[in-house]
C-alpha cells in the first residue's frame, strides 16, 4: 500500500499519484483490500494501453502482479499478472500452437484478455477456454467460459464492466505440435515486422485508435481511398488501418508539447520525454477532428483512460 507515481507503471510514462495504491501478488488478498478502501477503484495490469489523467488522485488503484503458469497437456493455466510474452514463449517452448500471433504485444495476460488483444489476424478469444475473476460487489470468485466473455473487437465482458470484475487467471486451449520450428518462425517473423513498423524504444501506449470498417456508403472515404493502390487490399479485408488514414491526411509527425504522432506508425502517439496528459489528449482530438471533417469518420479510441 502507499502512494506511487503511476508514470512509473505505464508504458506512456504519464501519470500522477492515486488516492491509494495496492500491488496484489496473492489474489486472496483482494477481499481484504476491498474491506479497507472507499470510493472508485481502477485495476492496473502492465499499463501498456493506458492514459492517466489528474482524476487518478480520486481512485484506489490495484495493480495485479500475480504470476504463474501451469501446463497440462494442451491446456495452459496462467495468472492474470503474468507477462503476456512469457506466456507466449512458454507455449512455443512446449510445442503449443495458437498464441504466436501475439509476438511483441506488451503487458499482462489479464490486460490482454480485458481488451481482447489481437495482431496478425489472431485474437485472445481464439484460444481462451475460461476466465476466473473476482466479483467486487459479492467478494466471490467466479468463472466464465469463452462464450460468456462476450469477446468482440478489442473488447470483452470485463471491459464493458470495468473495475467491477477483476480478472484473476485464465485457461487457454492450444494445439499440441510435434515440432515447434514453424510457430517459432512465425513468432520471430511477426516480431521483426513490429520492430520495423512501430516506434520501438519510445514511450507510447500502442495503437491509439481502433481500425476503421471499410464503409461503401461513406462517399468521402470512398473518393479518398480510390487514390491509393492499397485500396483493393483494404476492401478485401473490409477494414482500413487507422494509421494509414492518419498518415495520408498529413498528420504524421505533428507535435504538441513533448507528445508526437509517431513518424514510424501514425496510430501511435509517443512521449518524447515530458509529455502531459493534456498534450496527448490534444493530439487525439486533432486526429479525430481531422478525420471527421475530411472523411466523415468517427474514430473510436482503443486505449483506456482514467
Amino acid at each position: 500500500m502507499g502512494n506511487k507515481e503511476l508514470s512509473n507503471y505505464t508504458t506512456f510514462r504519464i501519470g500522477n499519484e492515486p488516492k491509494t495504491f495496492f500491488i496484489i501478488k496473492d489474489t486472496i488478498l483482494l477481499k481484504e483490500v476491498f474491506k479497507r478502501i472507499e470510493g472508485d477503484c481502477f485495476i492496473l495490469g502492465g499499463g501498456s494501453n493506458l492514459l492517466i489523467s489528474e482524476k487518478v488522485k480520486n481512485y484506489n488503484v490495484i495493480k495485479m502482479e500475480n504470476t504463474g503458469i501451469i501446463i497440462e497437456d494442451n491446456i495452459i493455466k496462467v495468472e492474470a499478472g503474468e507477462n503476456f510474452q512469457l506466456l507466449i514463449n512458454t507455449a512455443i517452448n512446449n510445442n503449443l500452437k495458437g498464441l504466436e500471433w501475439g509476438s511483441g504485444i506488451p503487458g499482462t495476460v489479464g490486460g490482454a484478455i480485458f481488451g481482447n488483444s489481437g495482431s496478425f489476424g489472431g485474437e485472445i478469444k481464439d484460444n481462451i477456454e475460461s476466465v476466473e475473476f473476482f466479483d467486487v460487489d459479492t467478494g466471490k470468485n467466479k468463472v466464465l467460459t469463452k462464450k460468456d466473455c462476450d469477446f468482440s473487437y478489442r473488447c470483452s465482458f470485463f471491459k464493458e464492466n470495468k473495475n467491477k470484475f477483476i480478472i484473476l487467471r485464465a485457461s487457454f486451449k492450444l494445439e499440441k505440435v510435434l515440432d515447434n520450428s514453424e510457430i517459432k518462425s512465425i513468432y520471430i517473423k511477426n516480431l521483426e515486422i513490429k520492430k520495423n513498423t512501430q516506434p520501438i524504444g519510445k514511450h507510447s501506449a500502442g495503437c491509439i485508435f481502433k481500425n476503421v470498417l471499410y464503409d461503401f456508403n461513406n462517399k468521402k472515404l470512398m473518393n479518398f481511398m480510390k487514390n491509393y493502390k492499397e485500396n483493393n487490399i483494404f476492401k478485401e479485408k473490409k477494414q482500413i488501418p487507422t494509421a494509414f488514414l492518419i498518415d495520408k491526411t498529413g498528420l504524421k509527425g505533428i507535435k504538441i508539447g513533448d507528445a508526437e504522432i509517431s513518424t514510424v506508425h501514425a496510430n501511435f502517439i509517443v512521449n518524447n520525454e515530458k509529455a502531459s496528459y493534456g498534450d496527448v489528449k490534444d493530439l487525439i482530438q486533432i486526429v479525430k477532428d481531422k478525420l471527421l471533417d475530411s472523411l466523415d469518420l468517427f474514430l473510436e479510441e482503443e486505449i483506456e483512460e482514467i
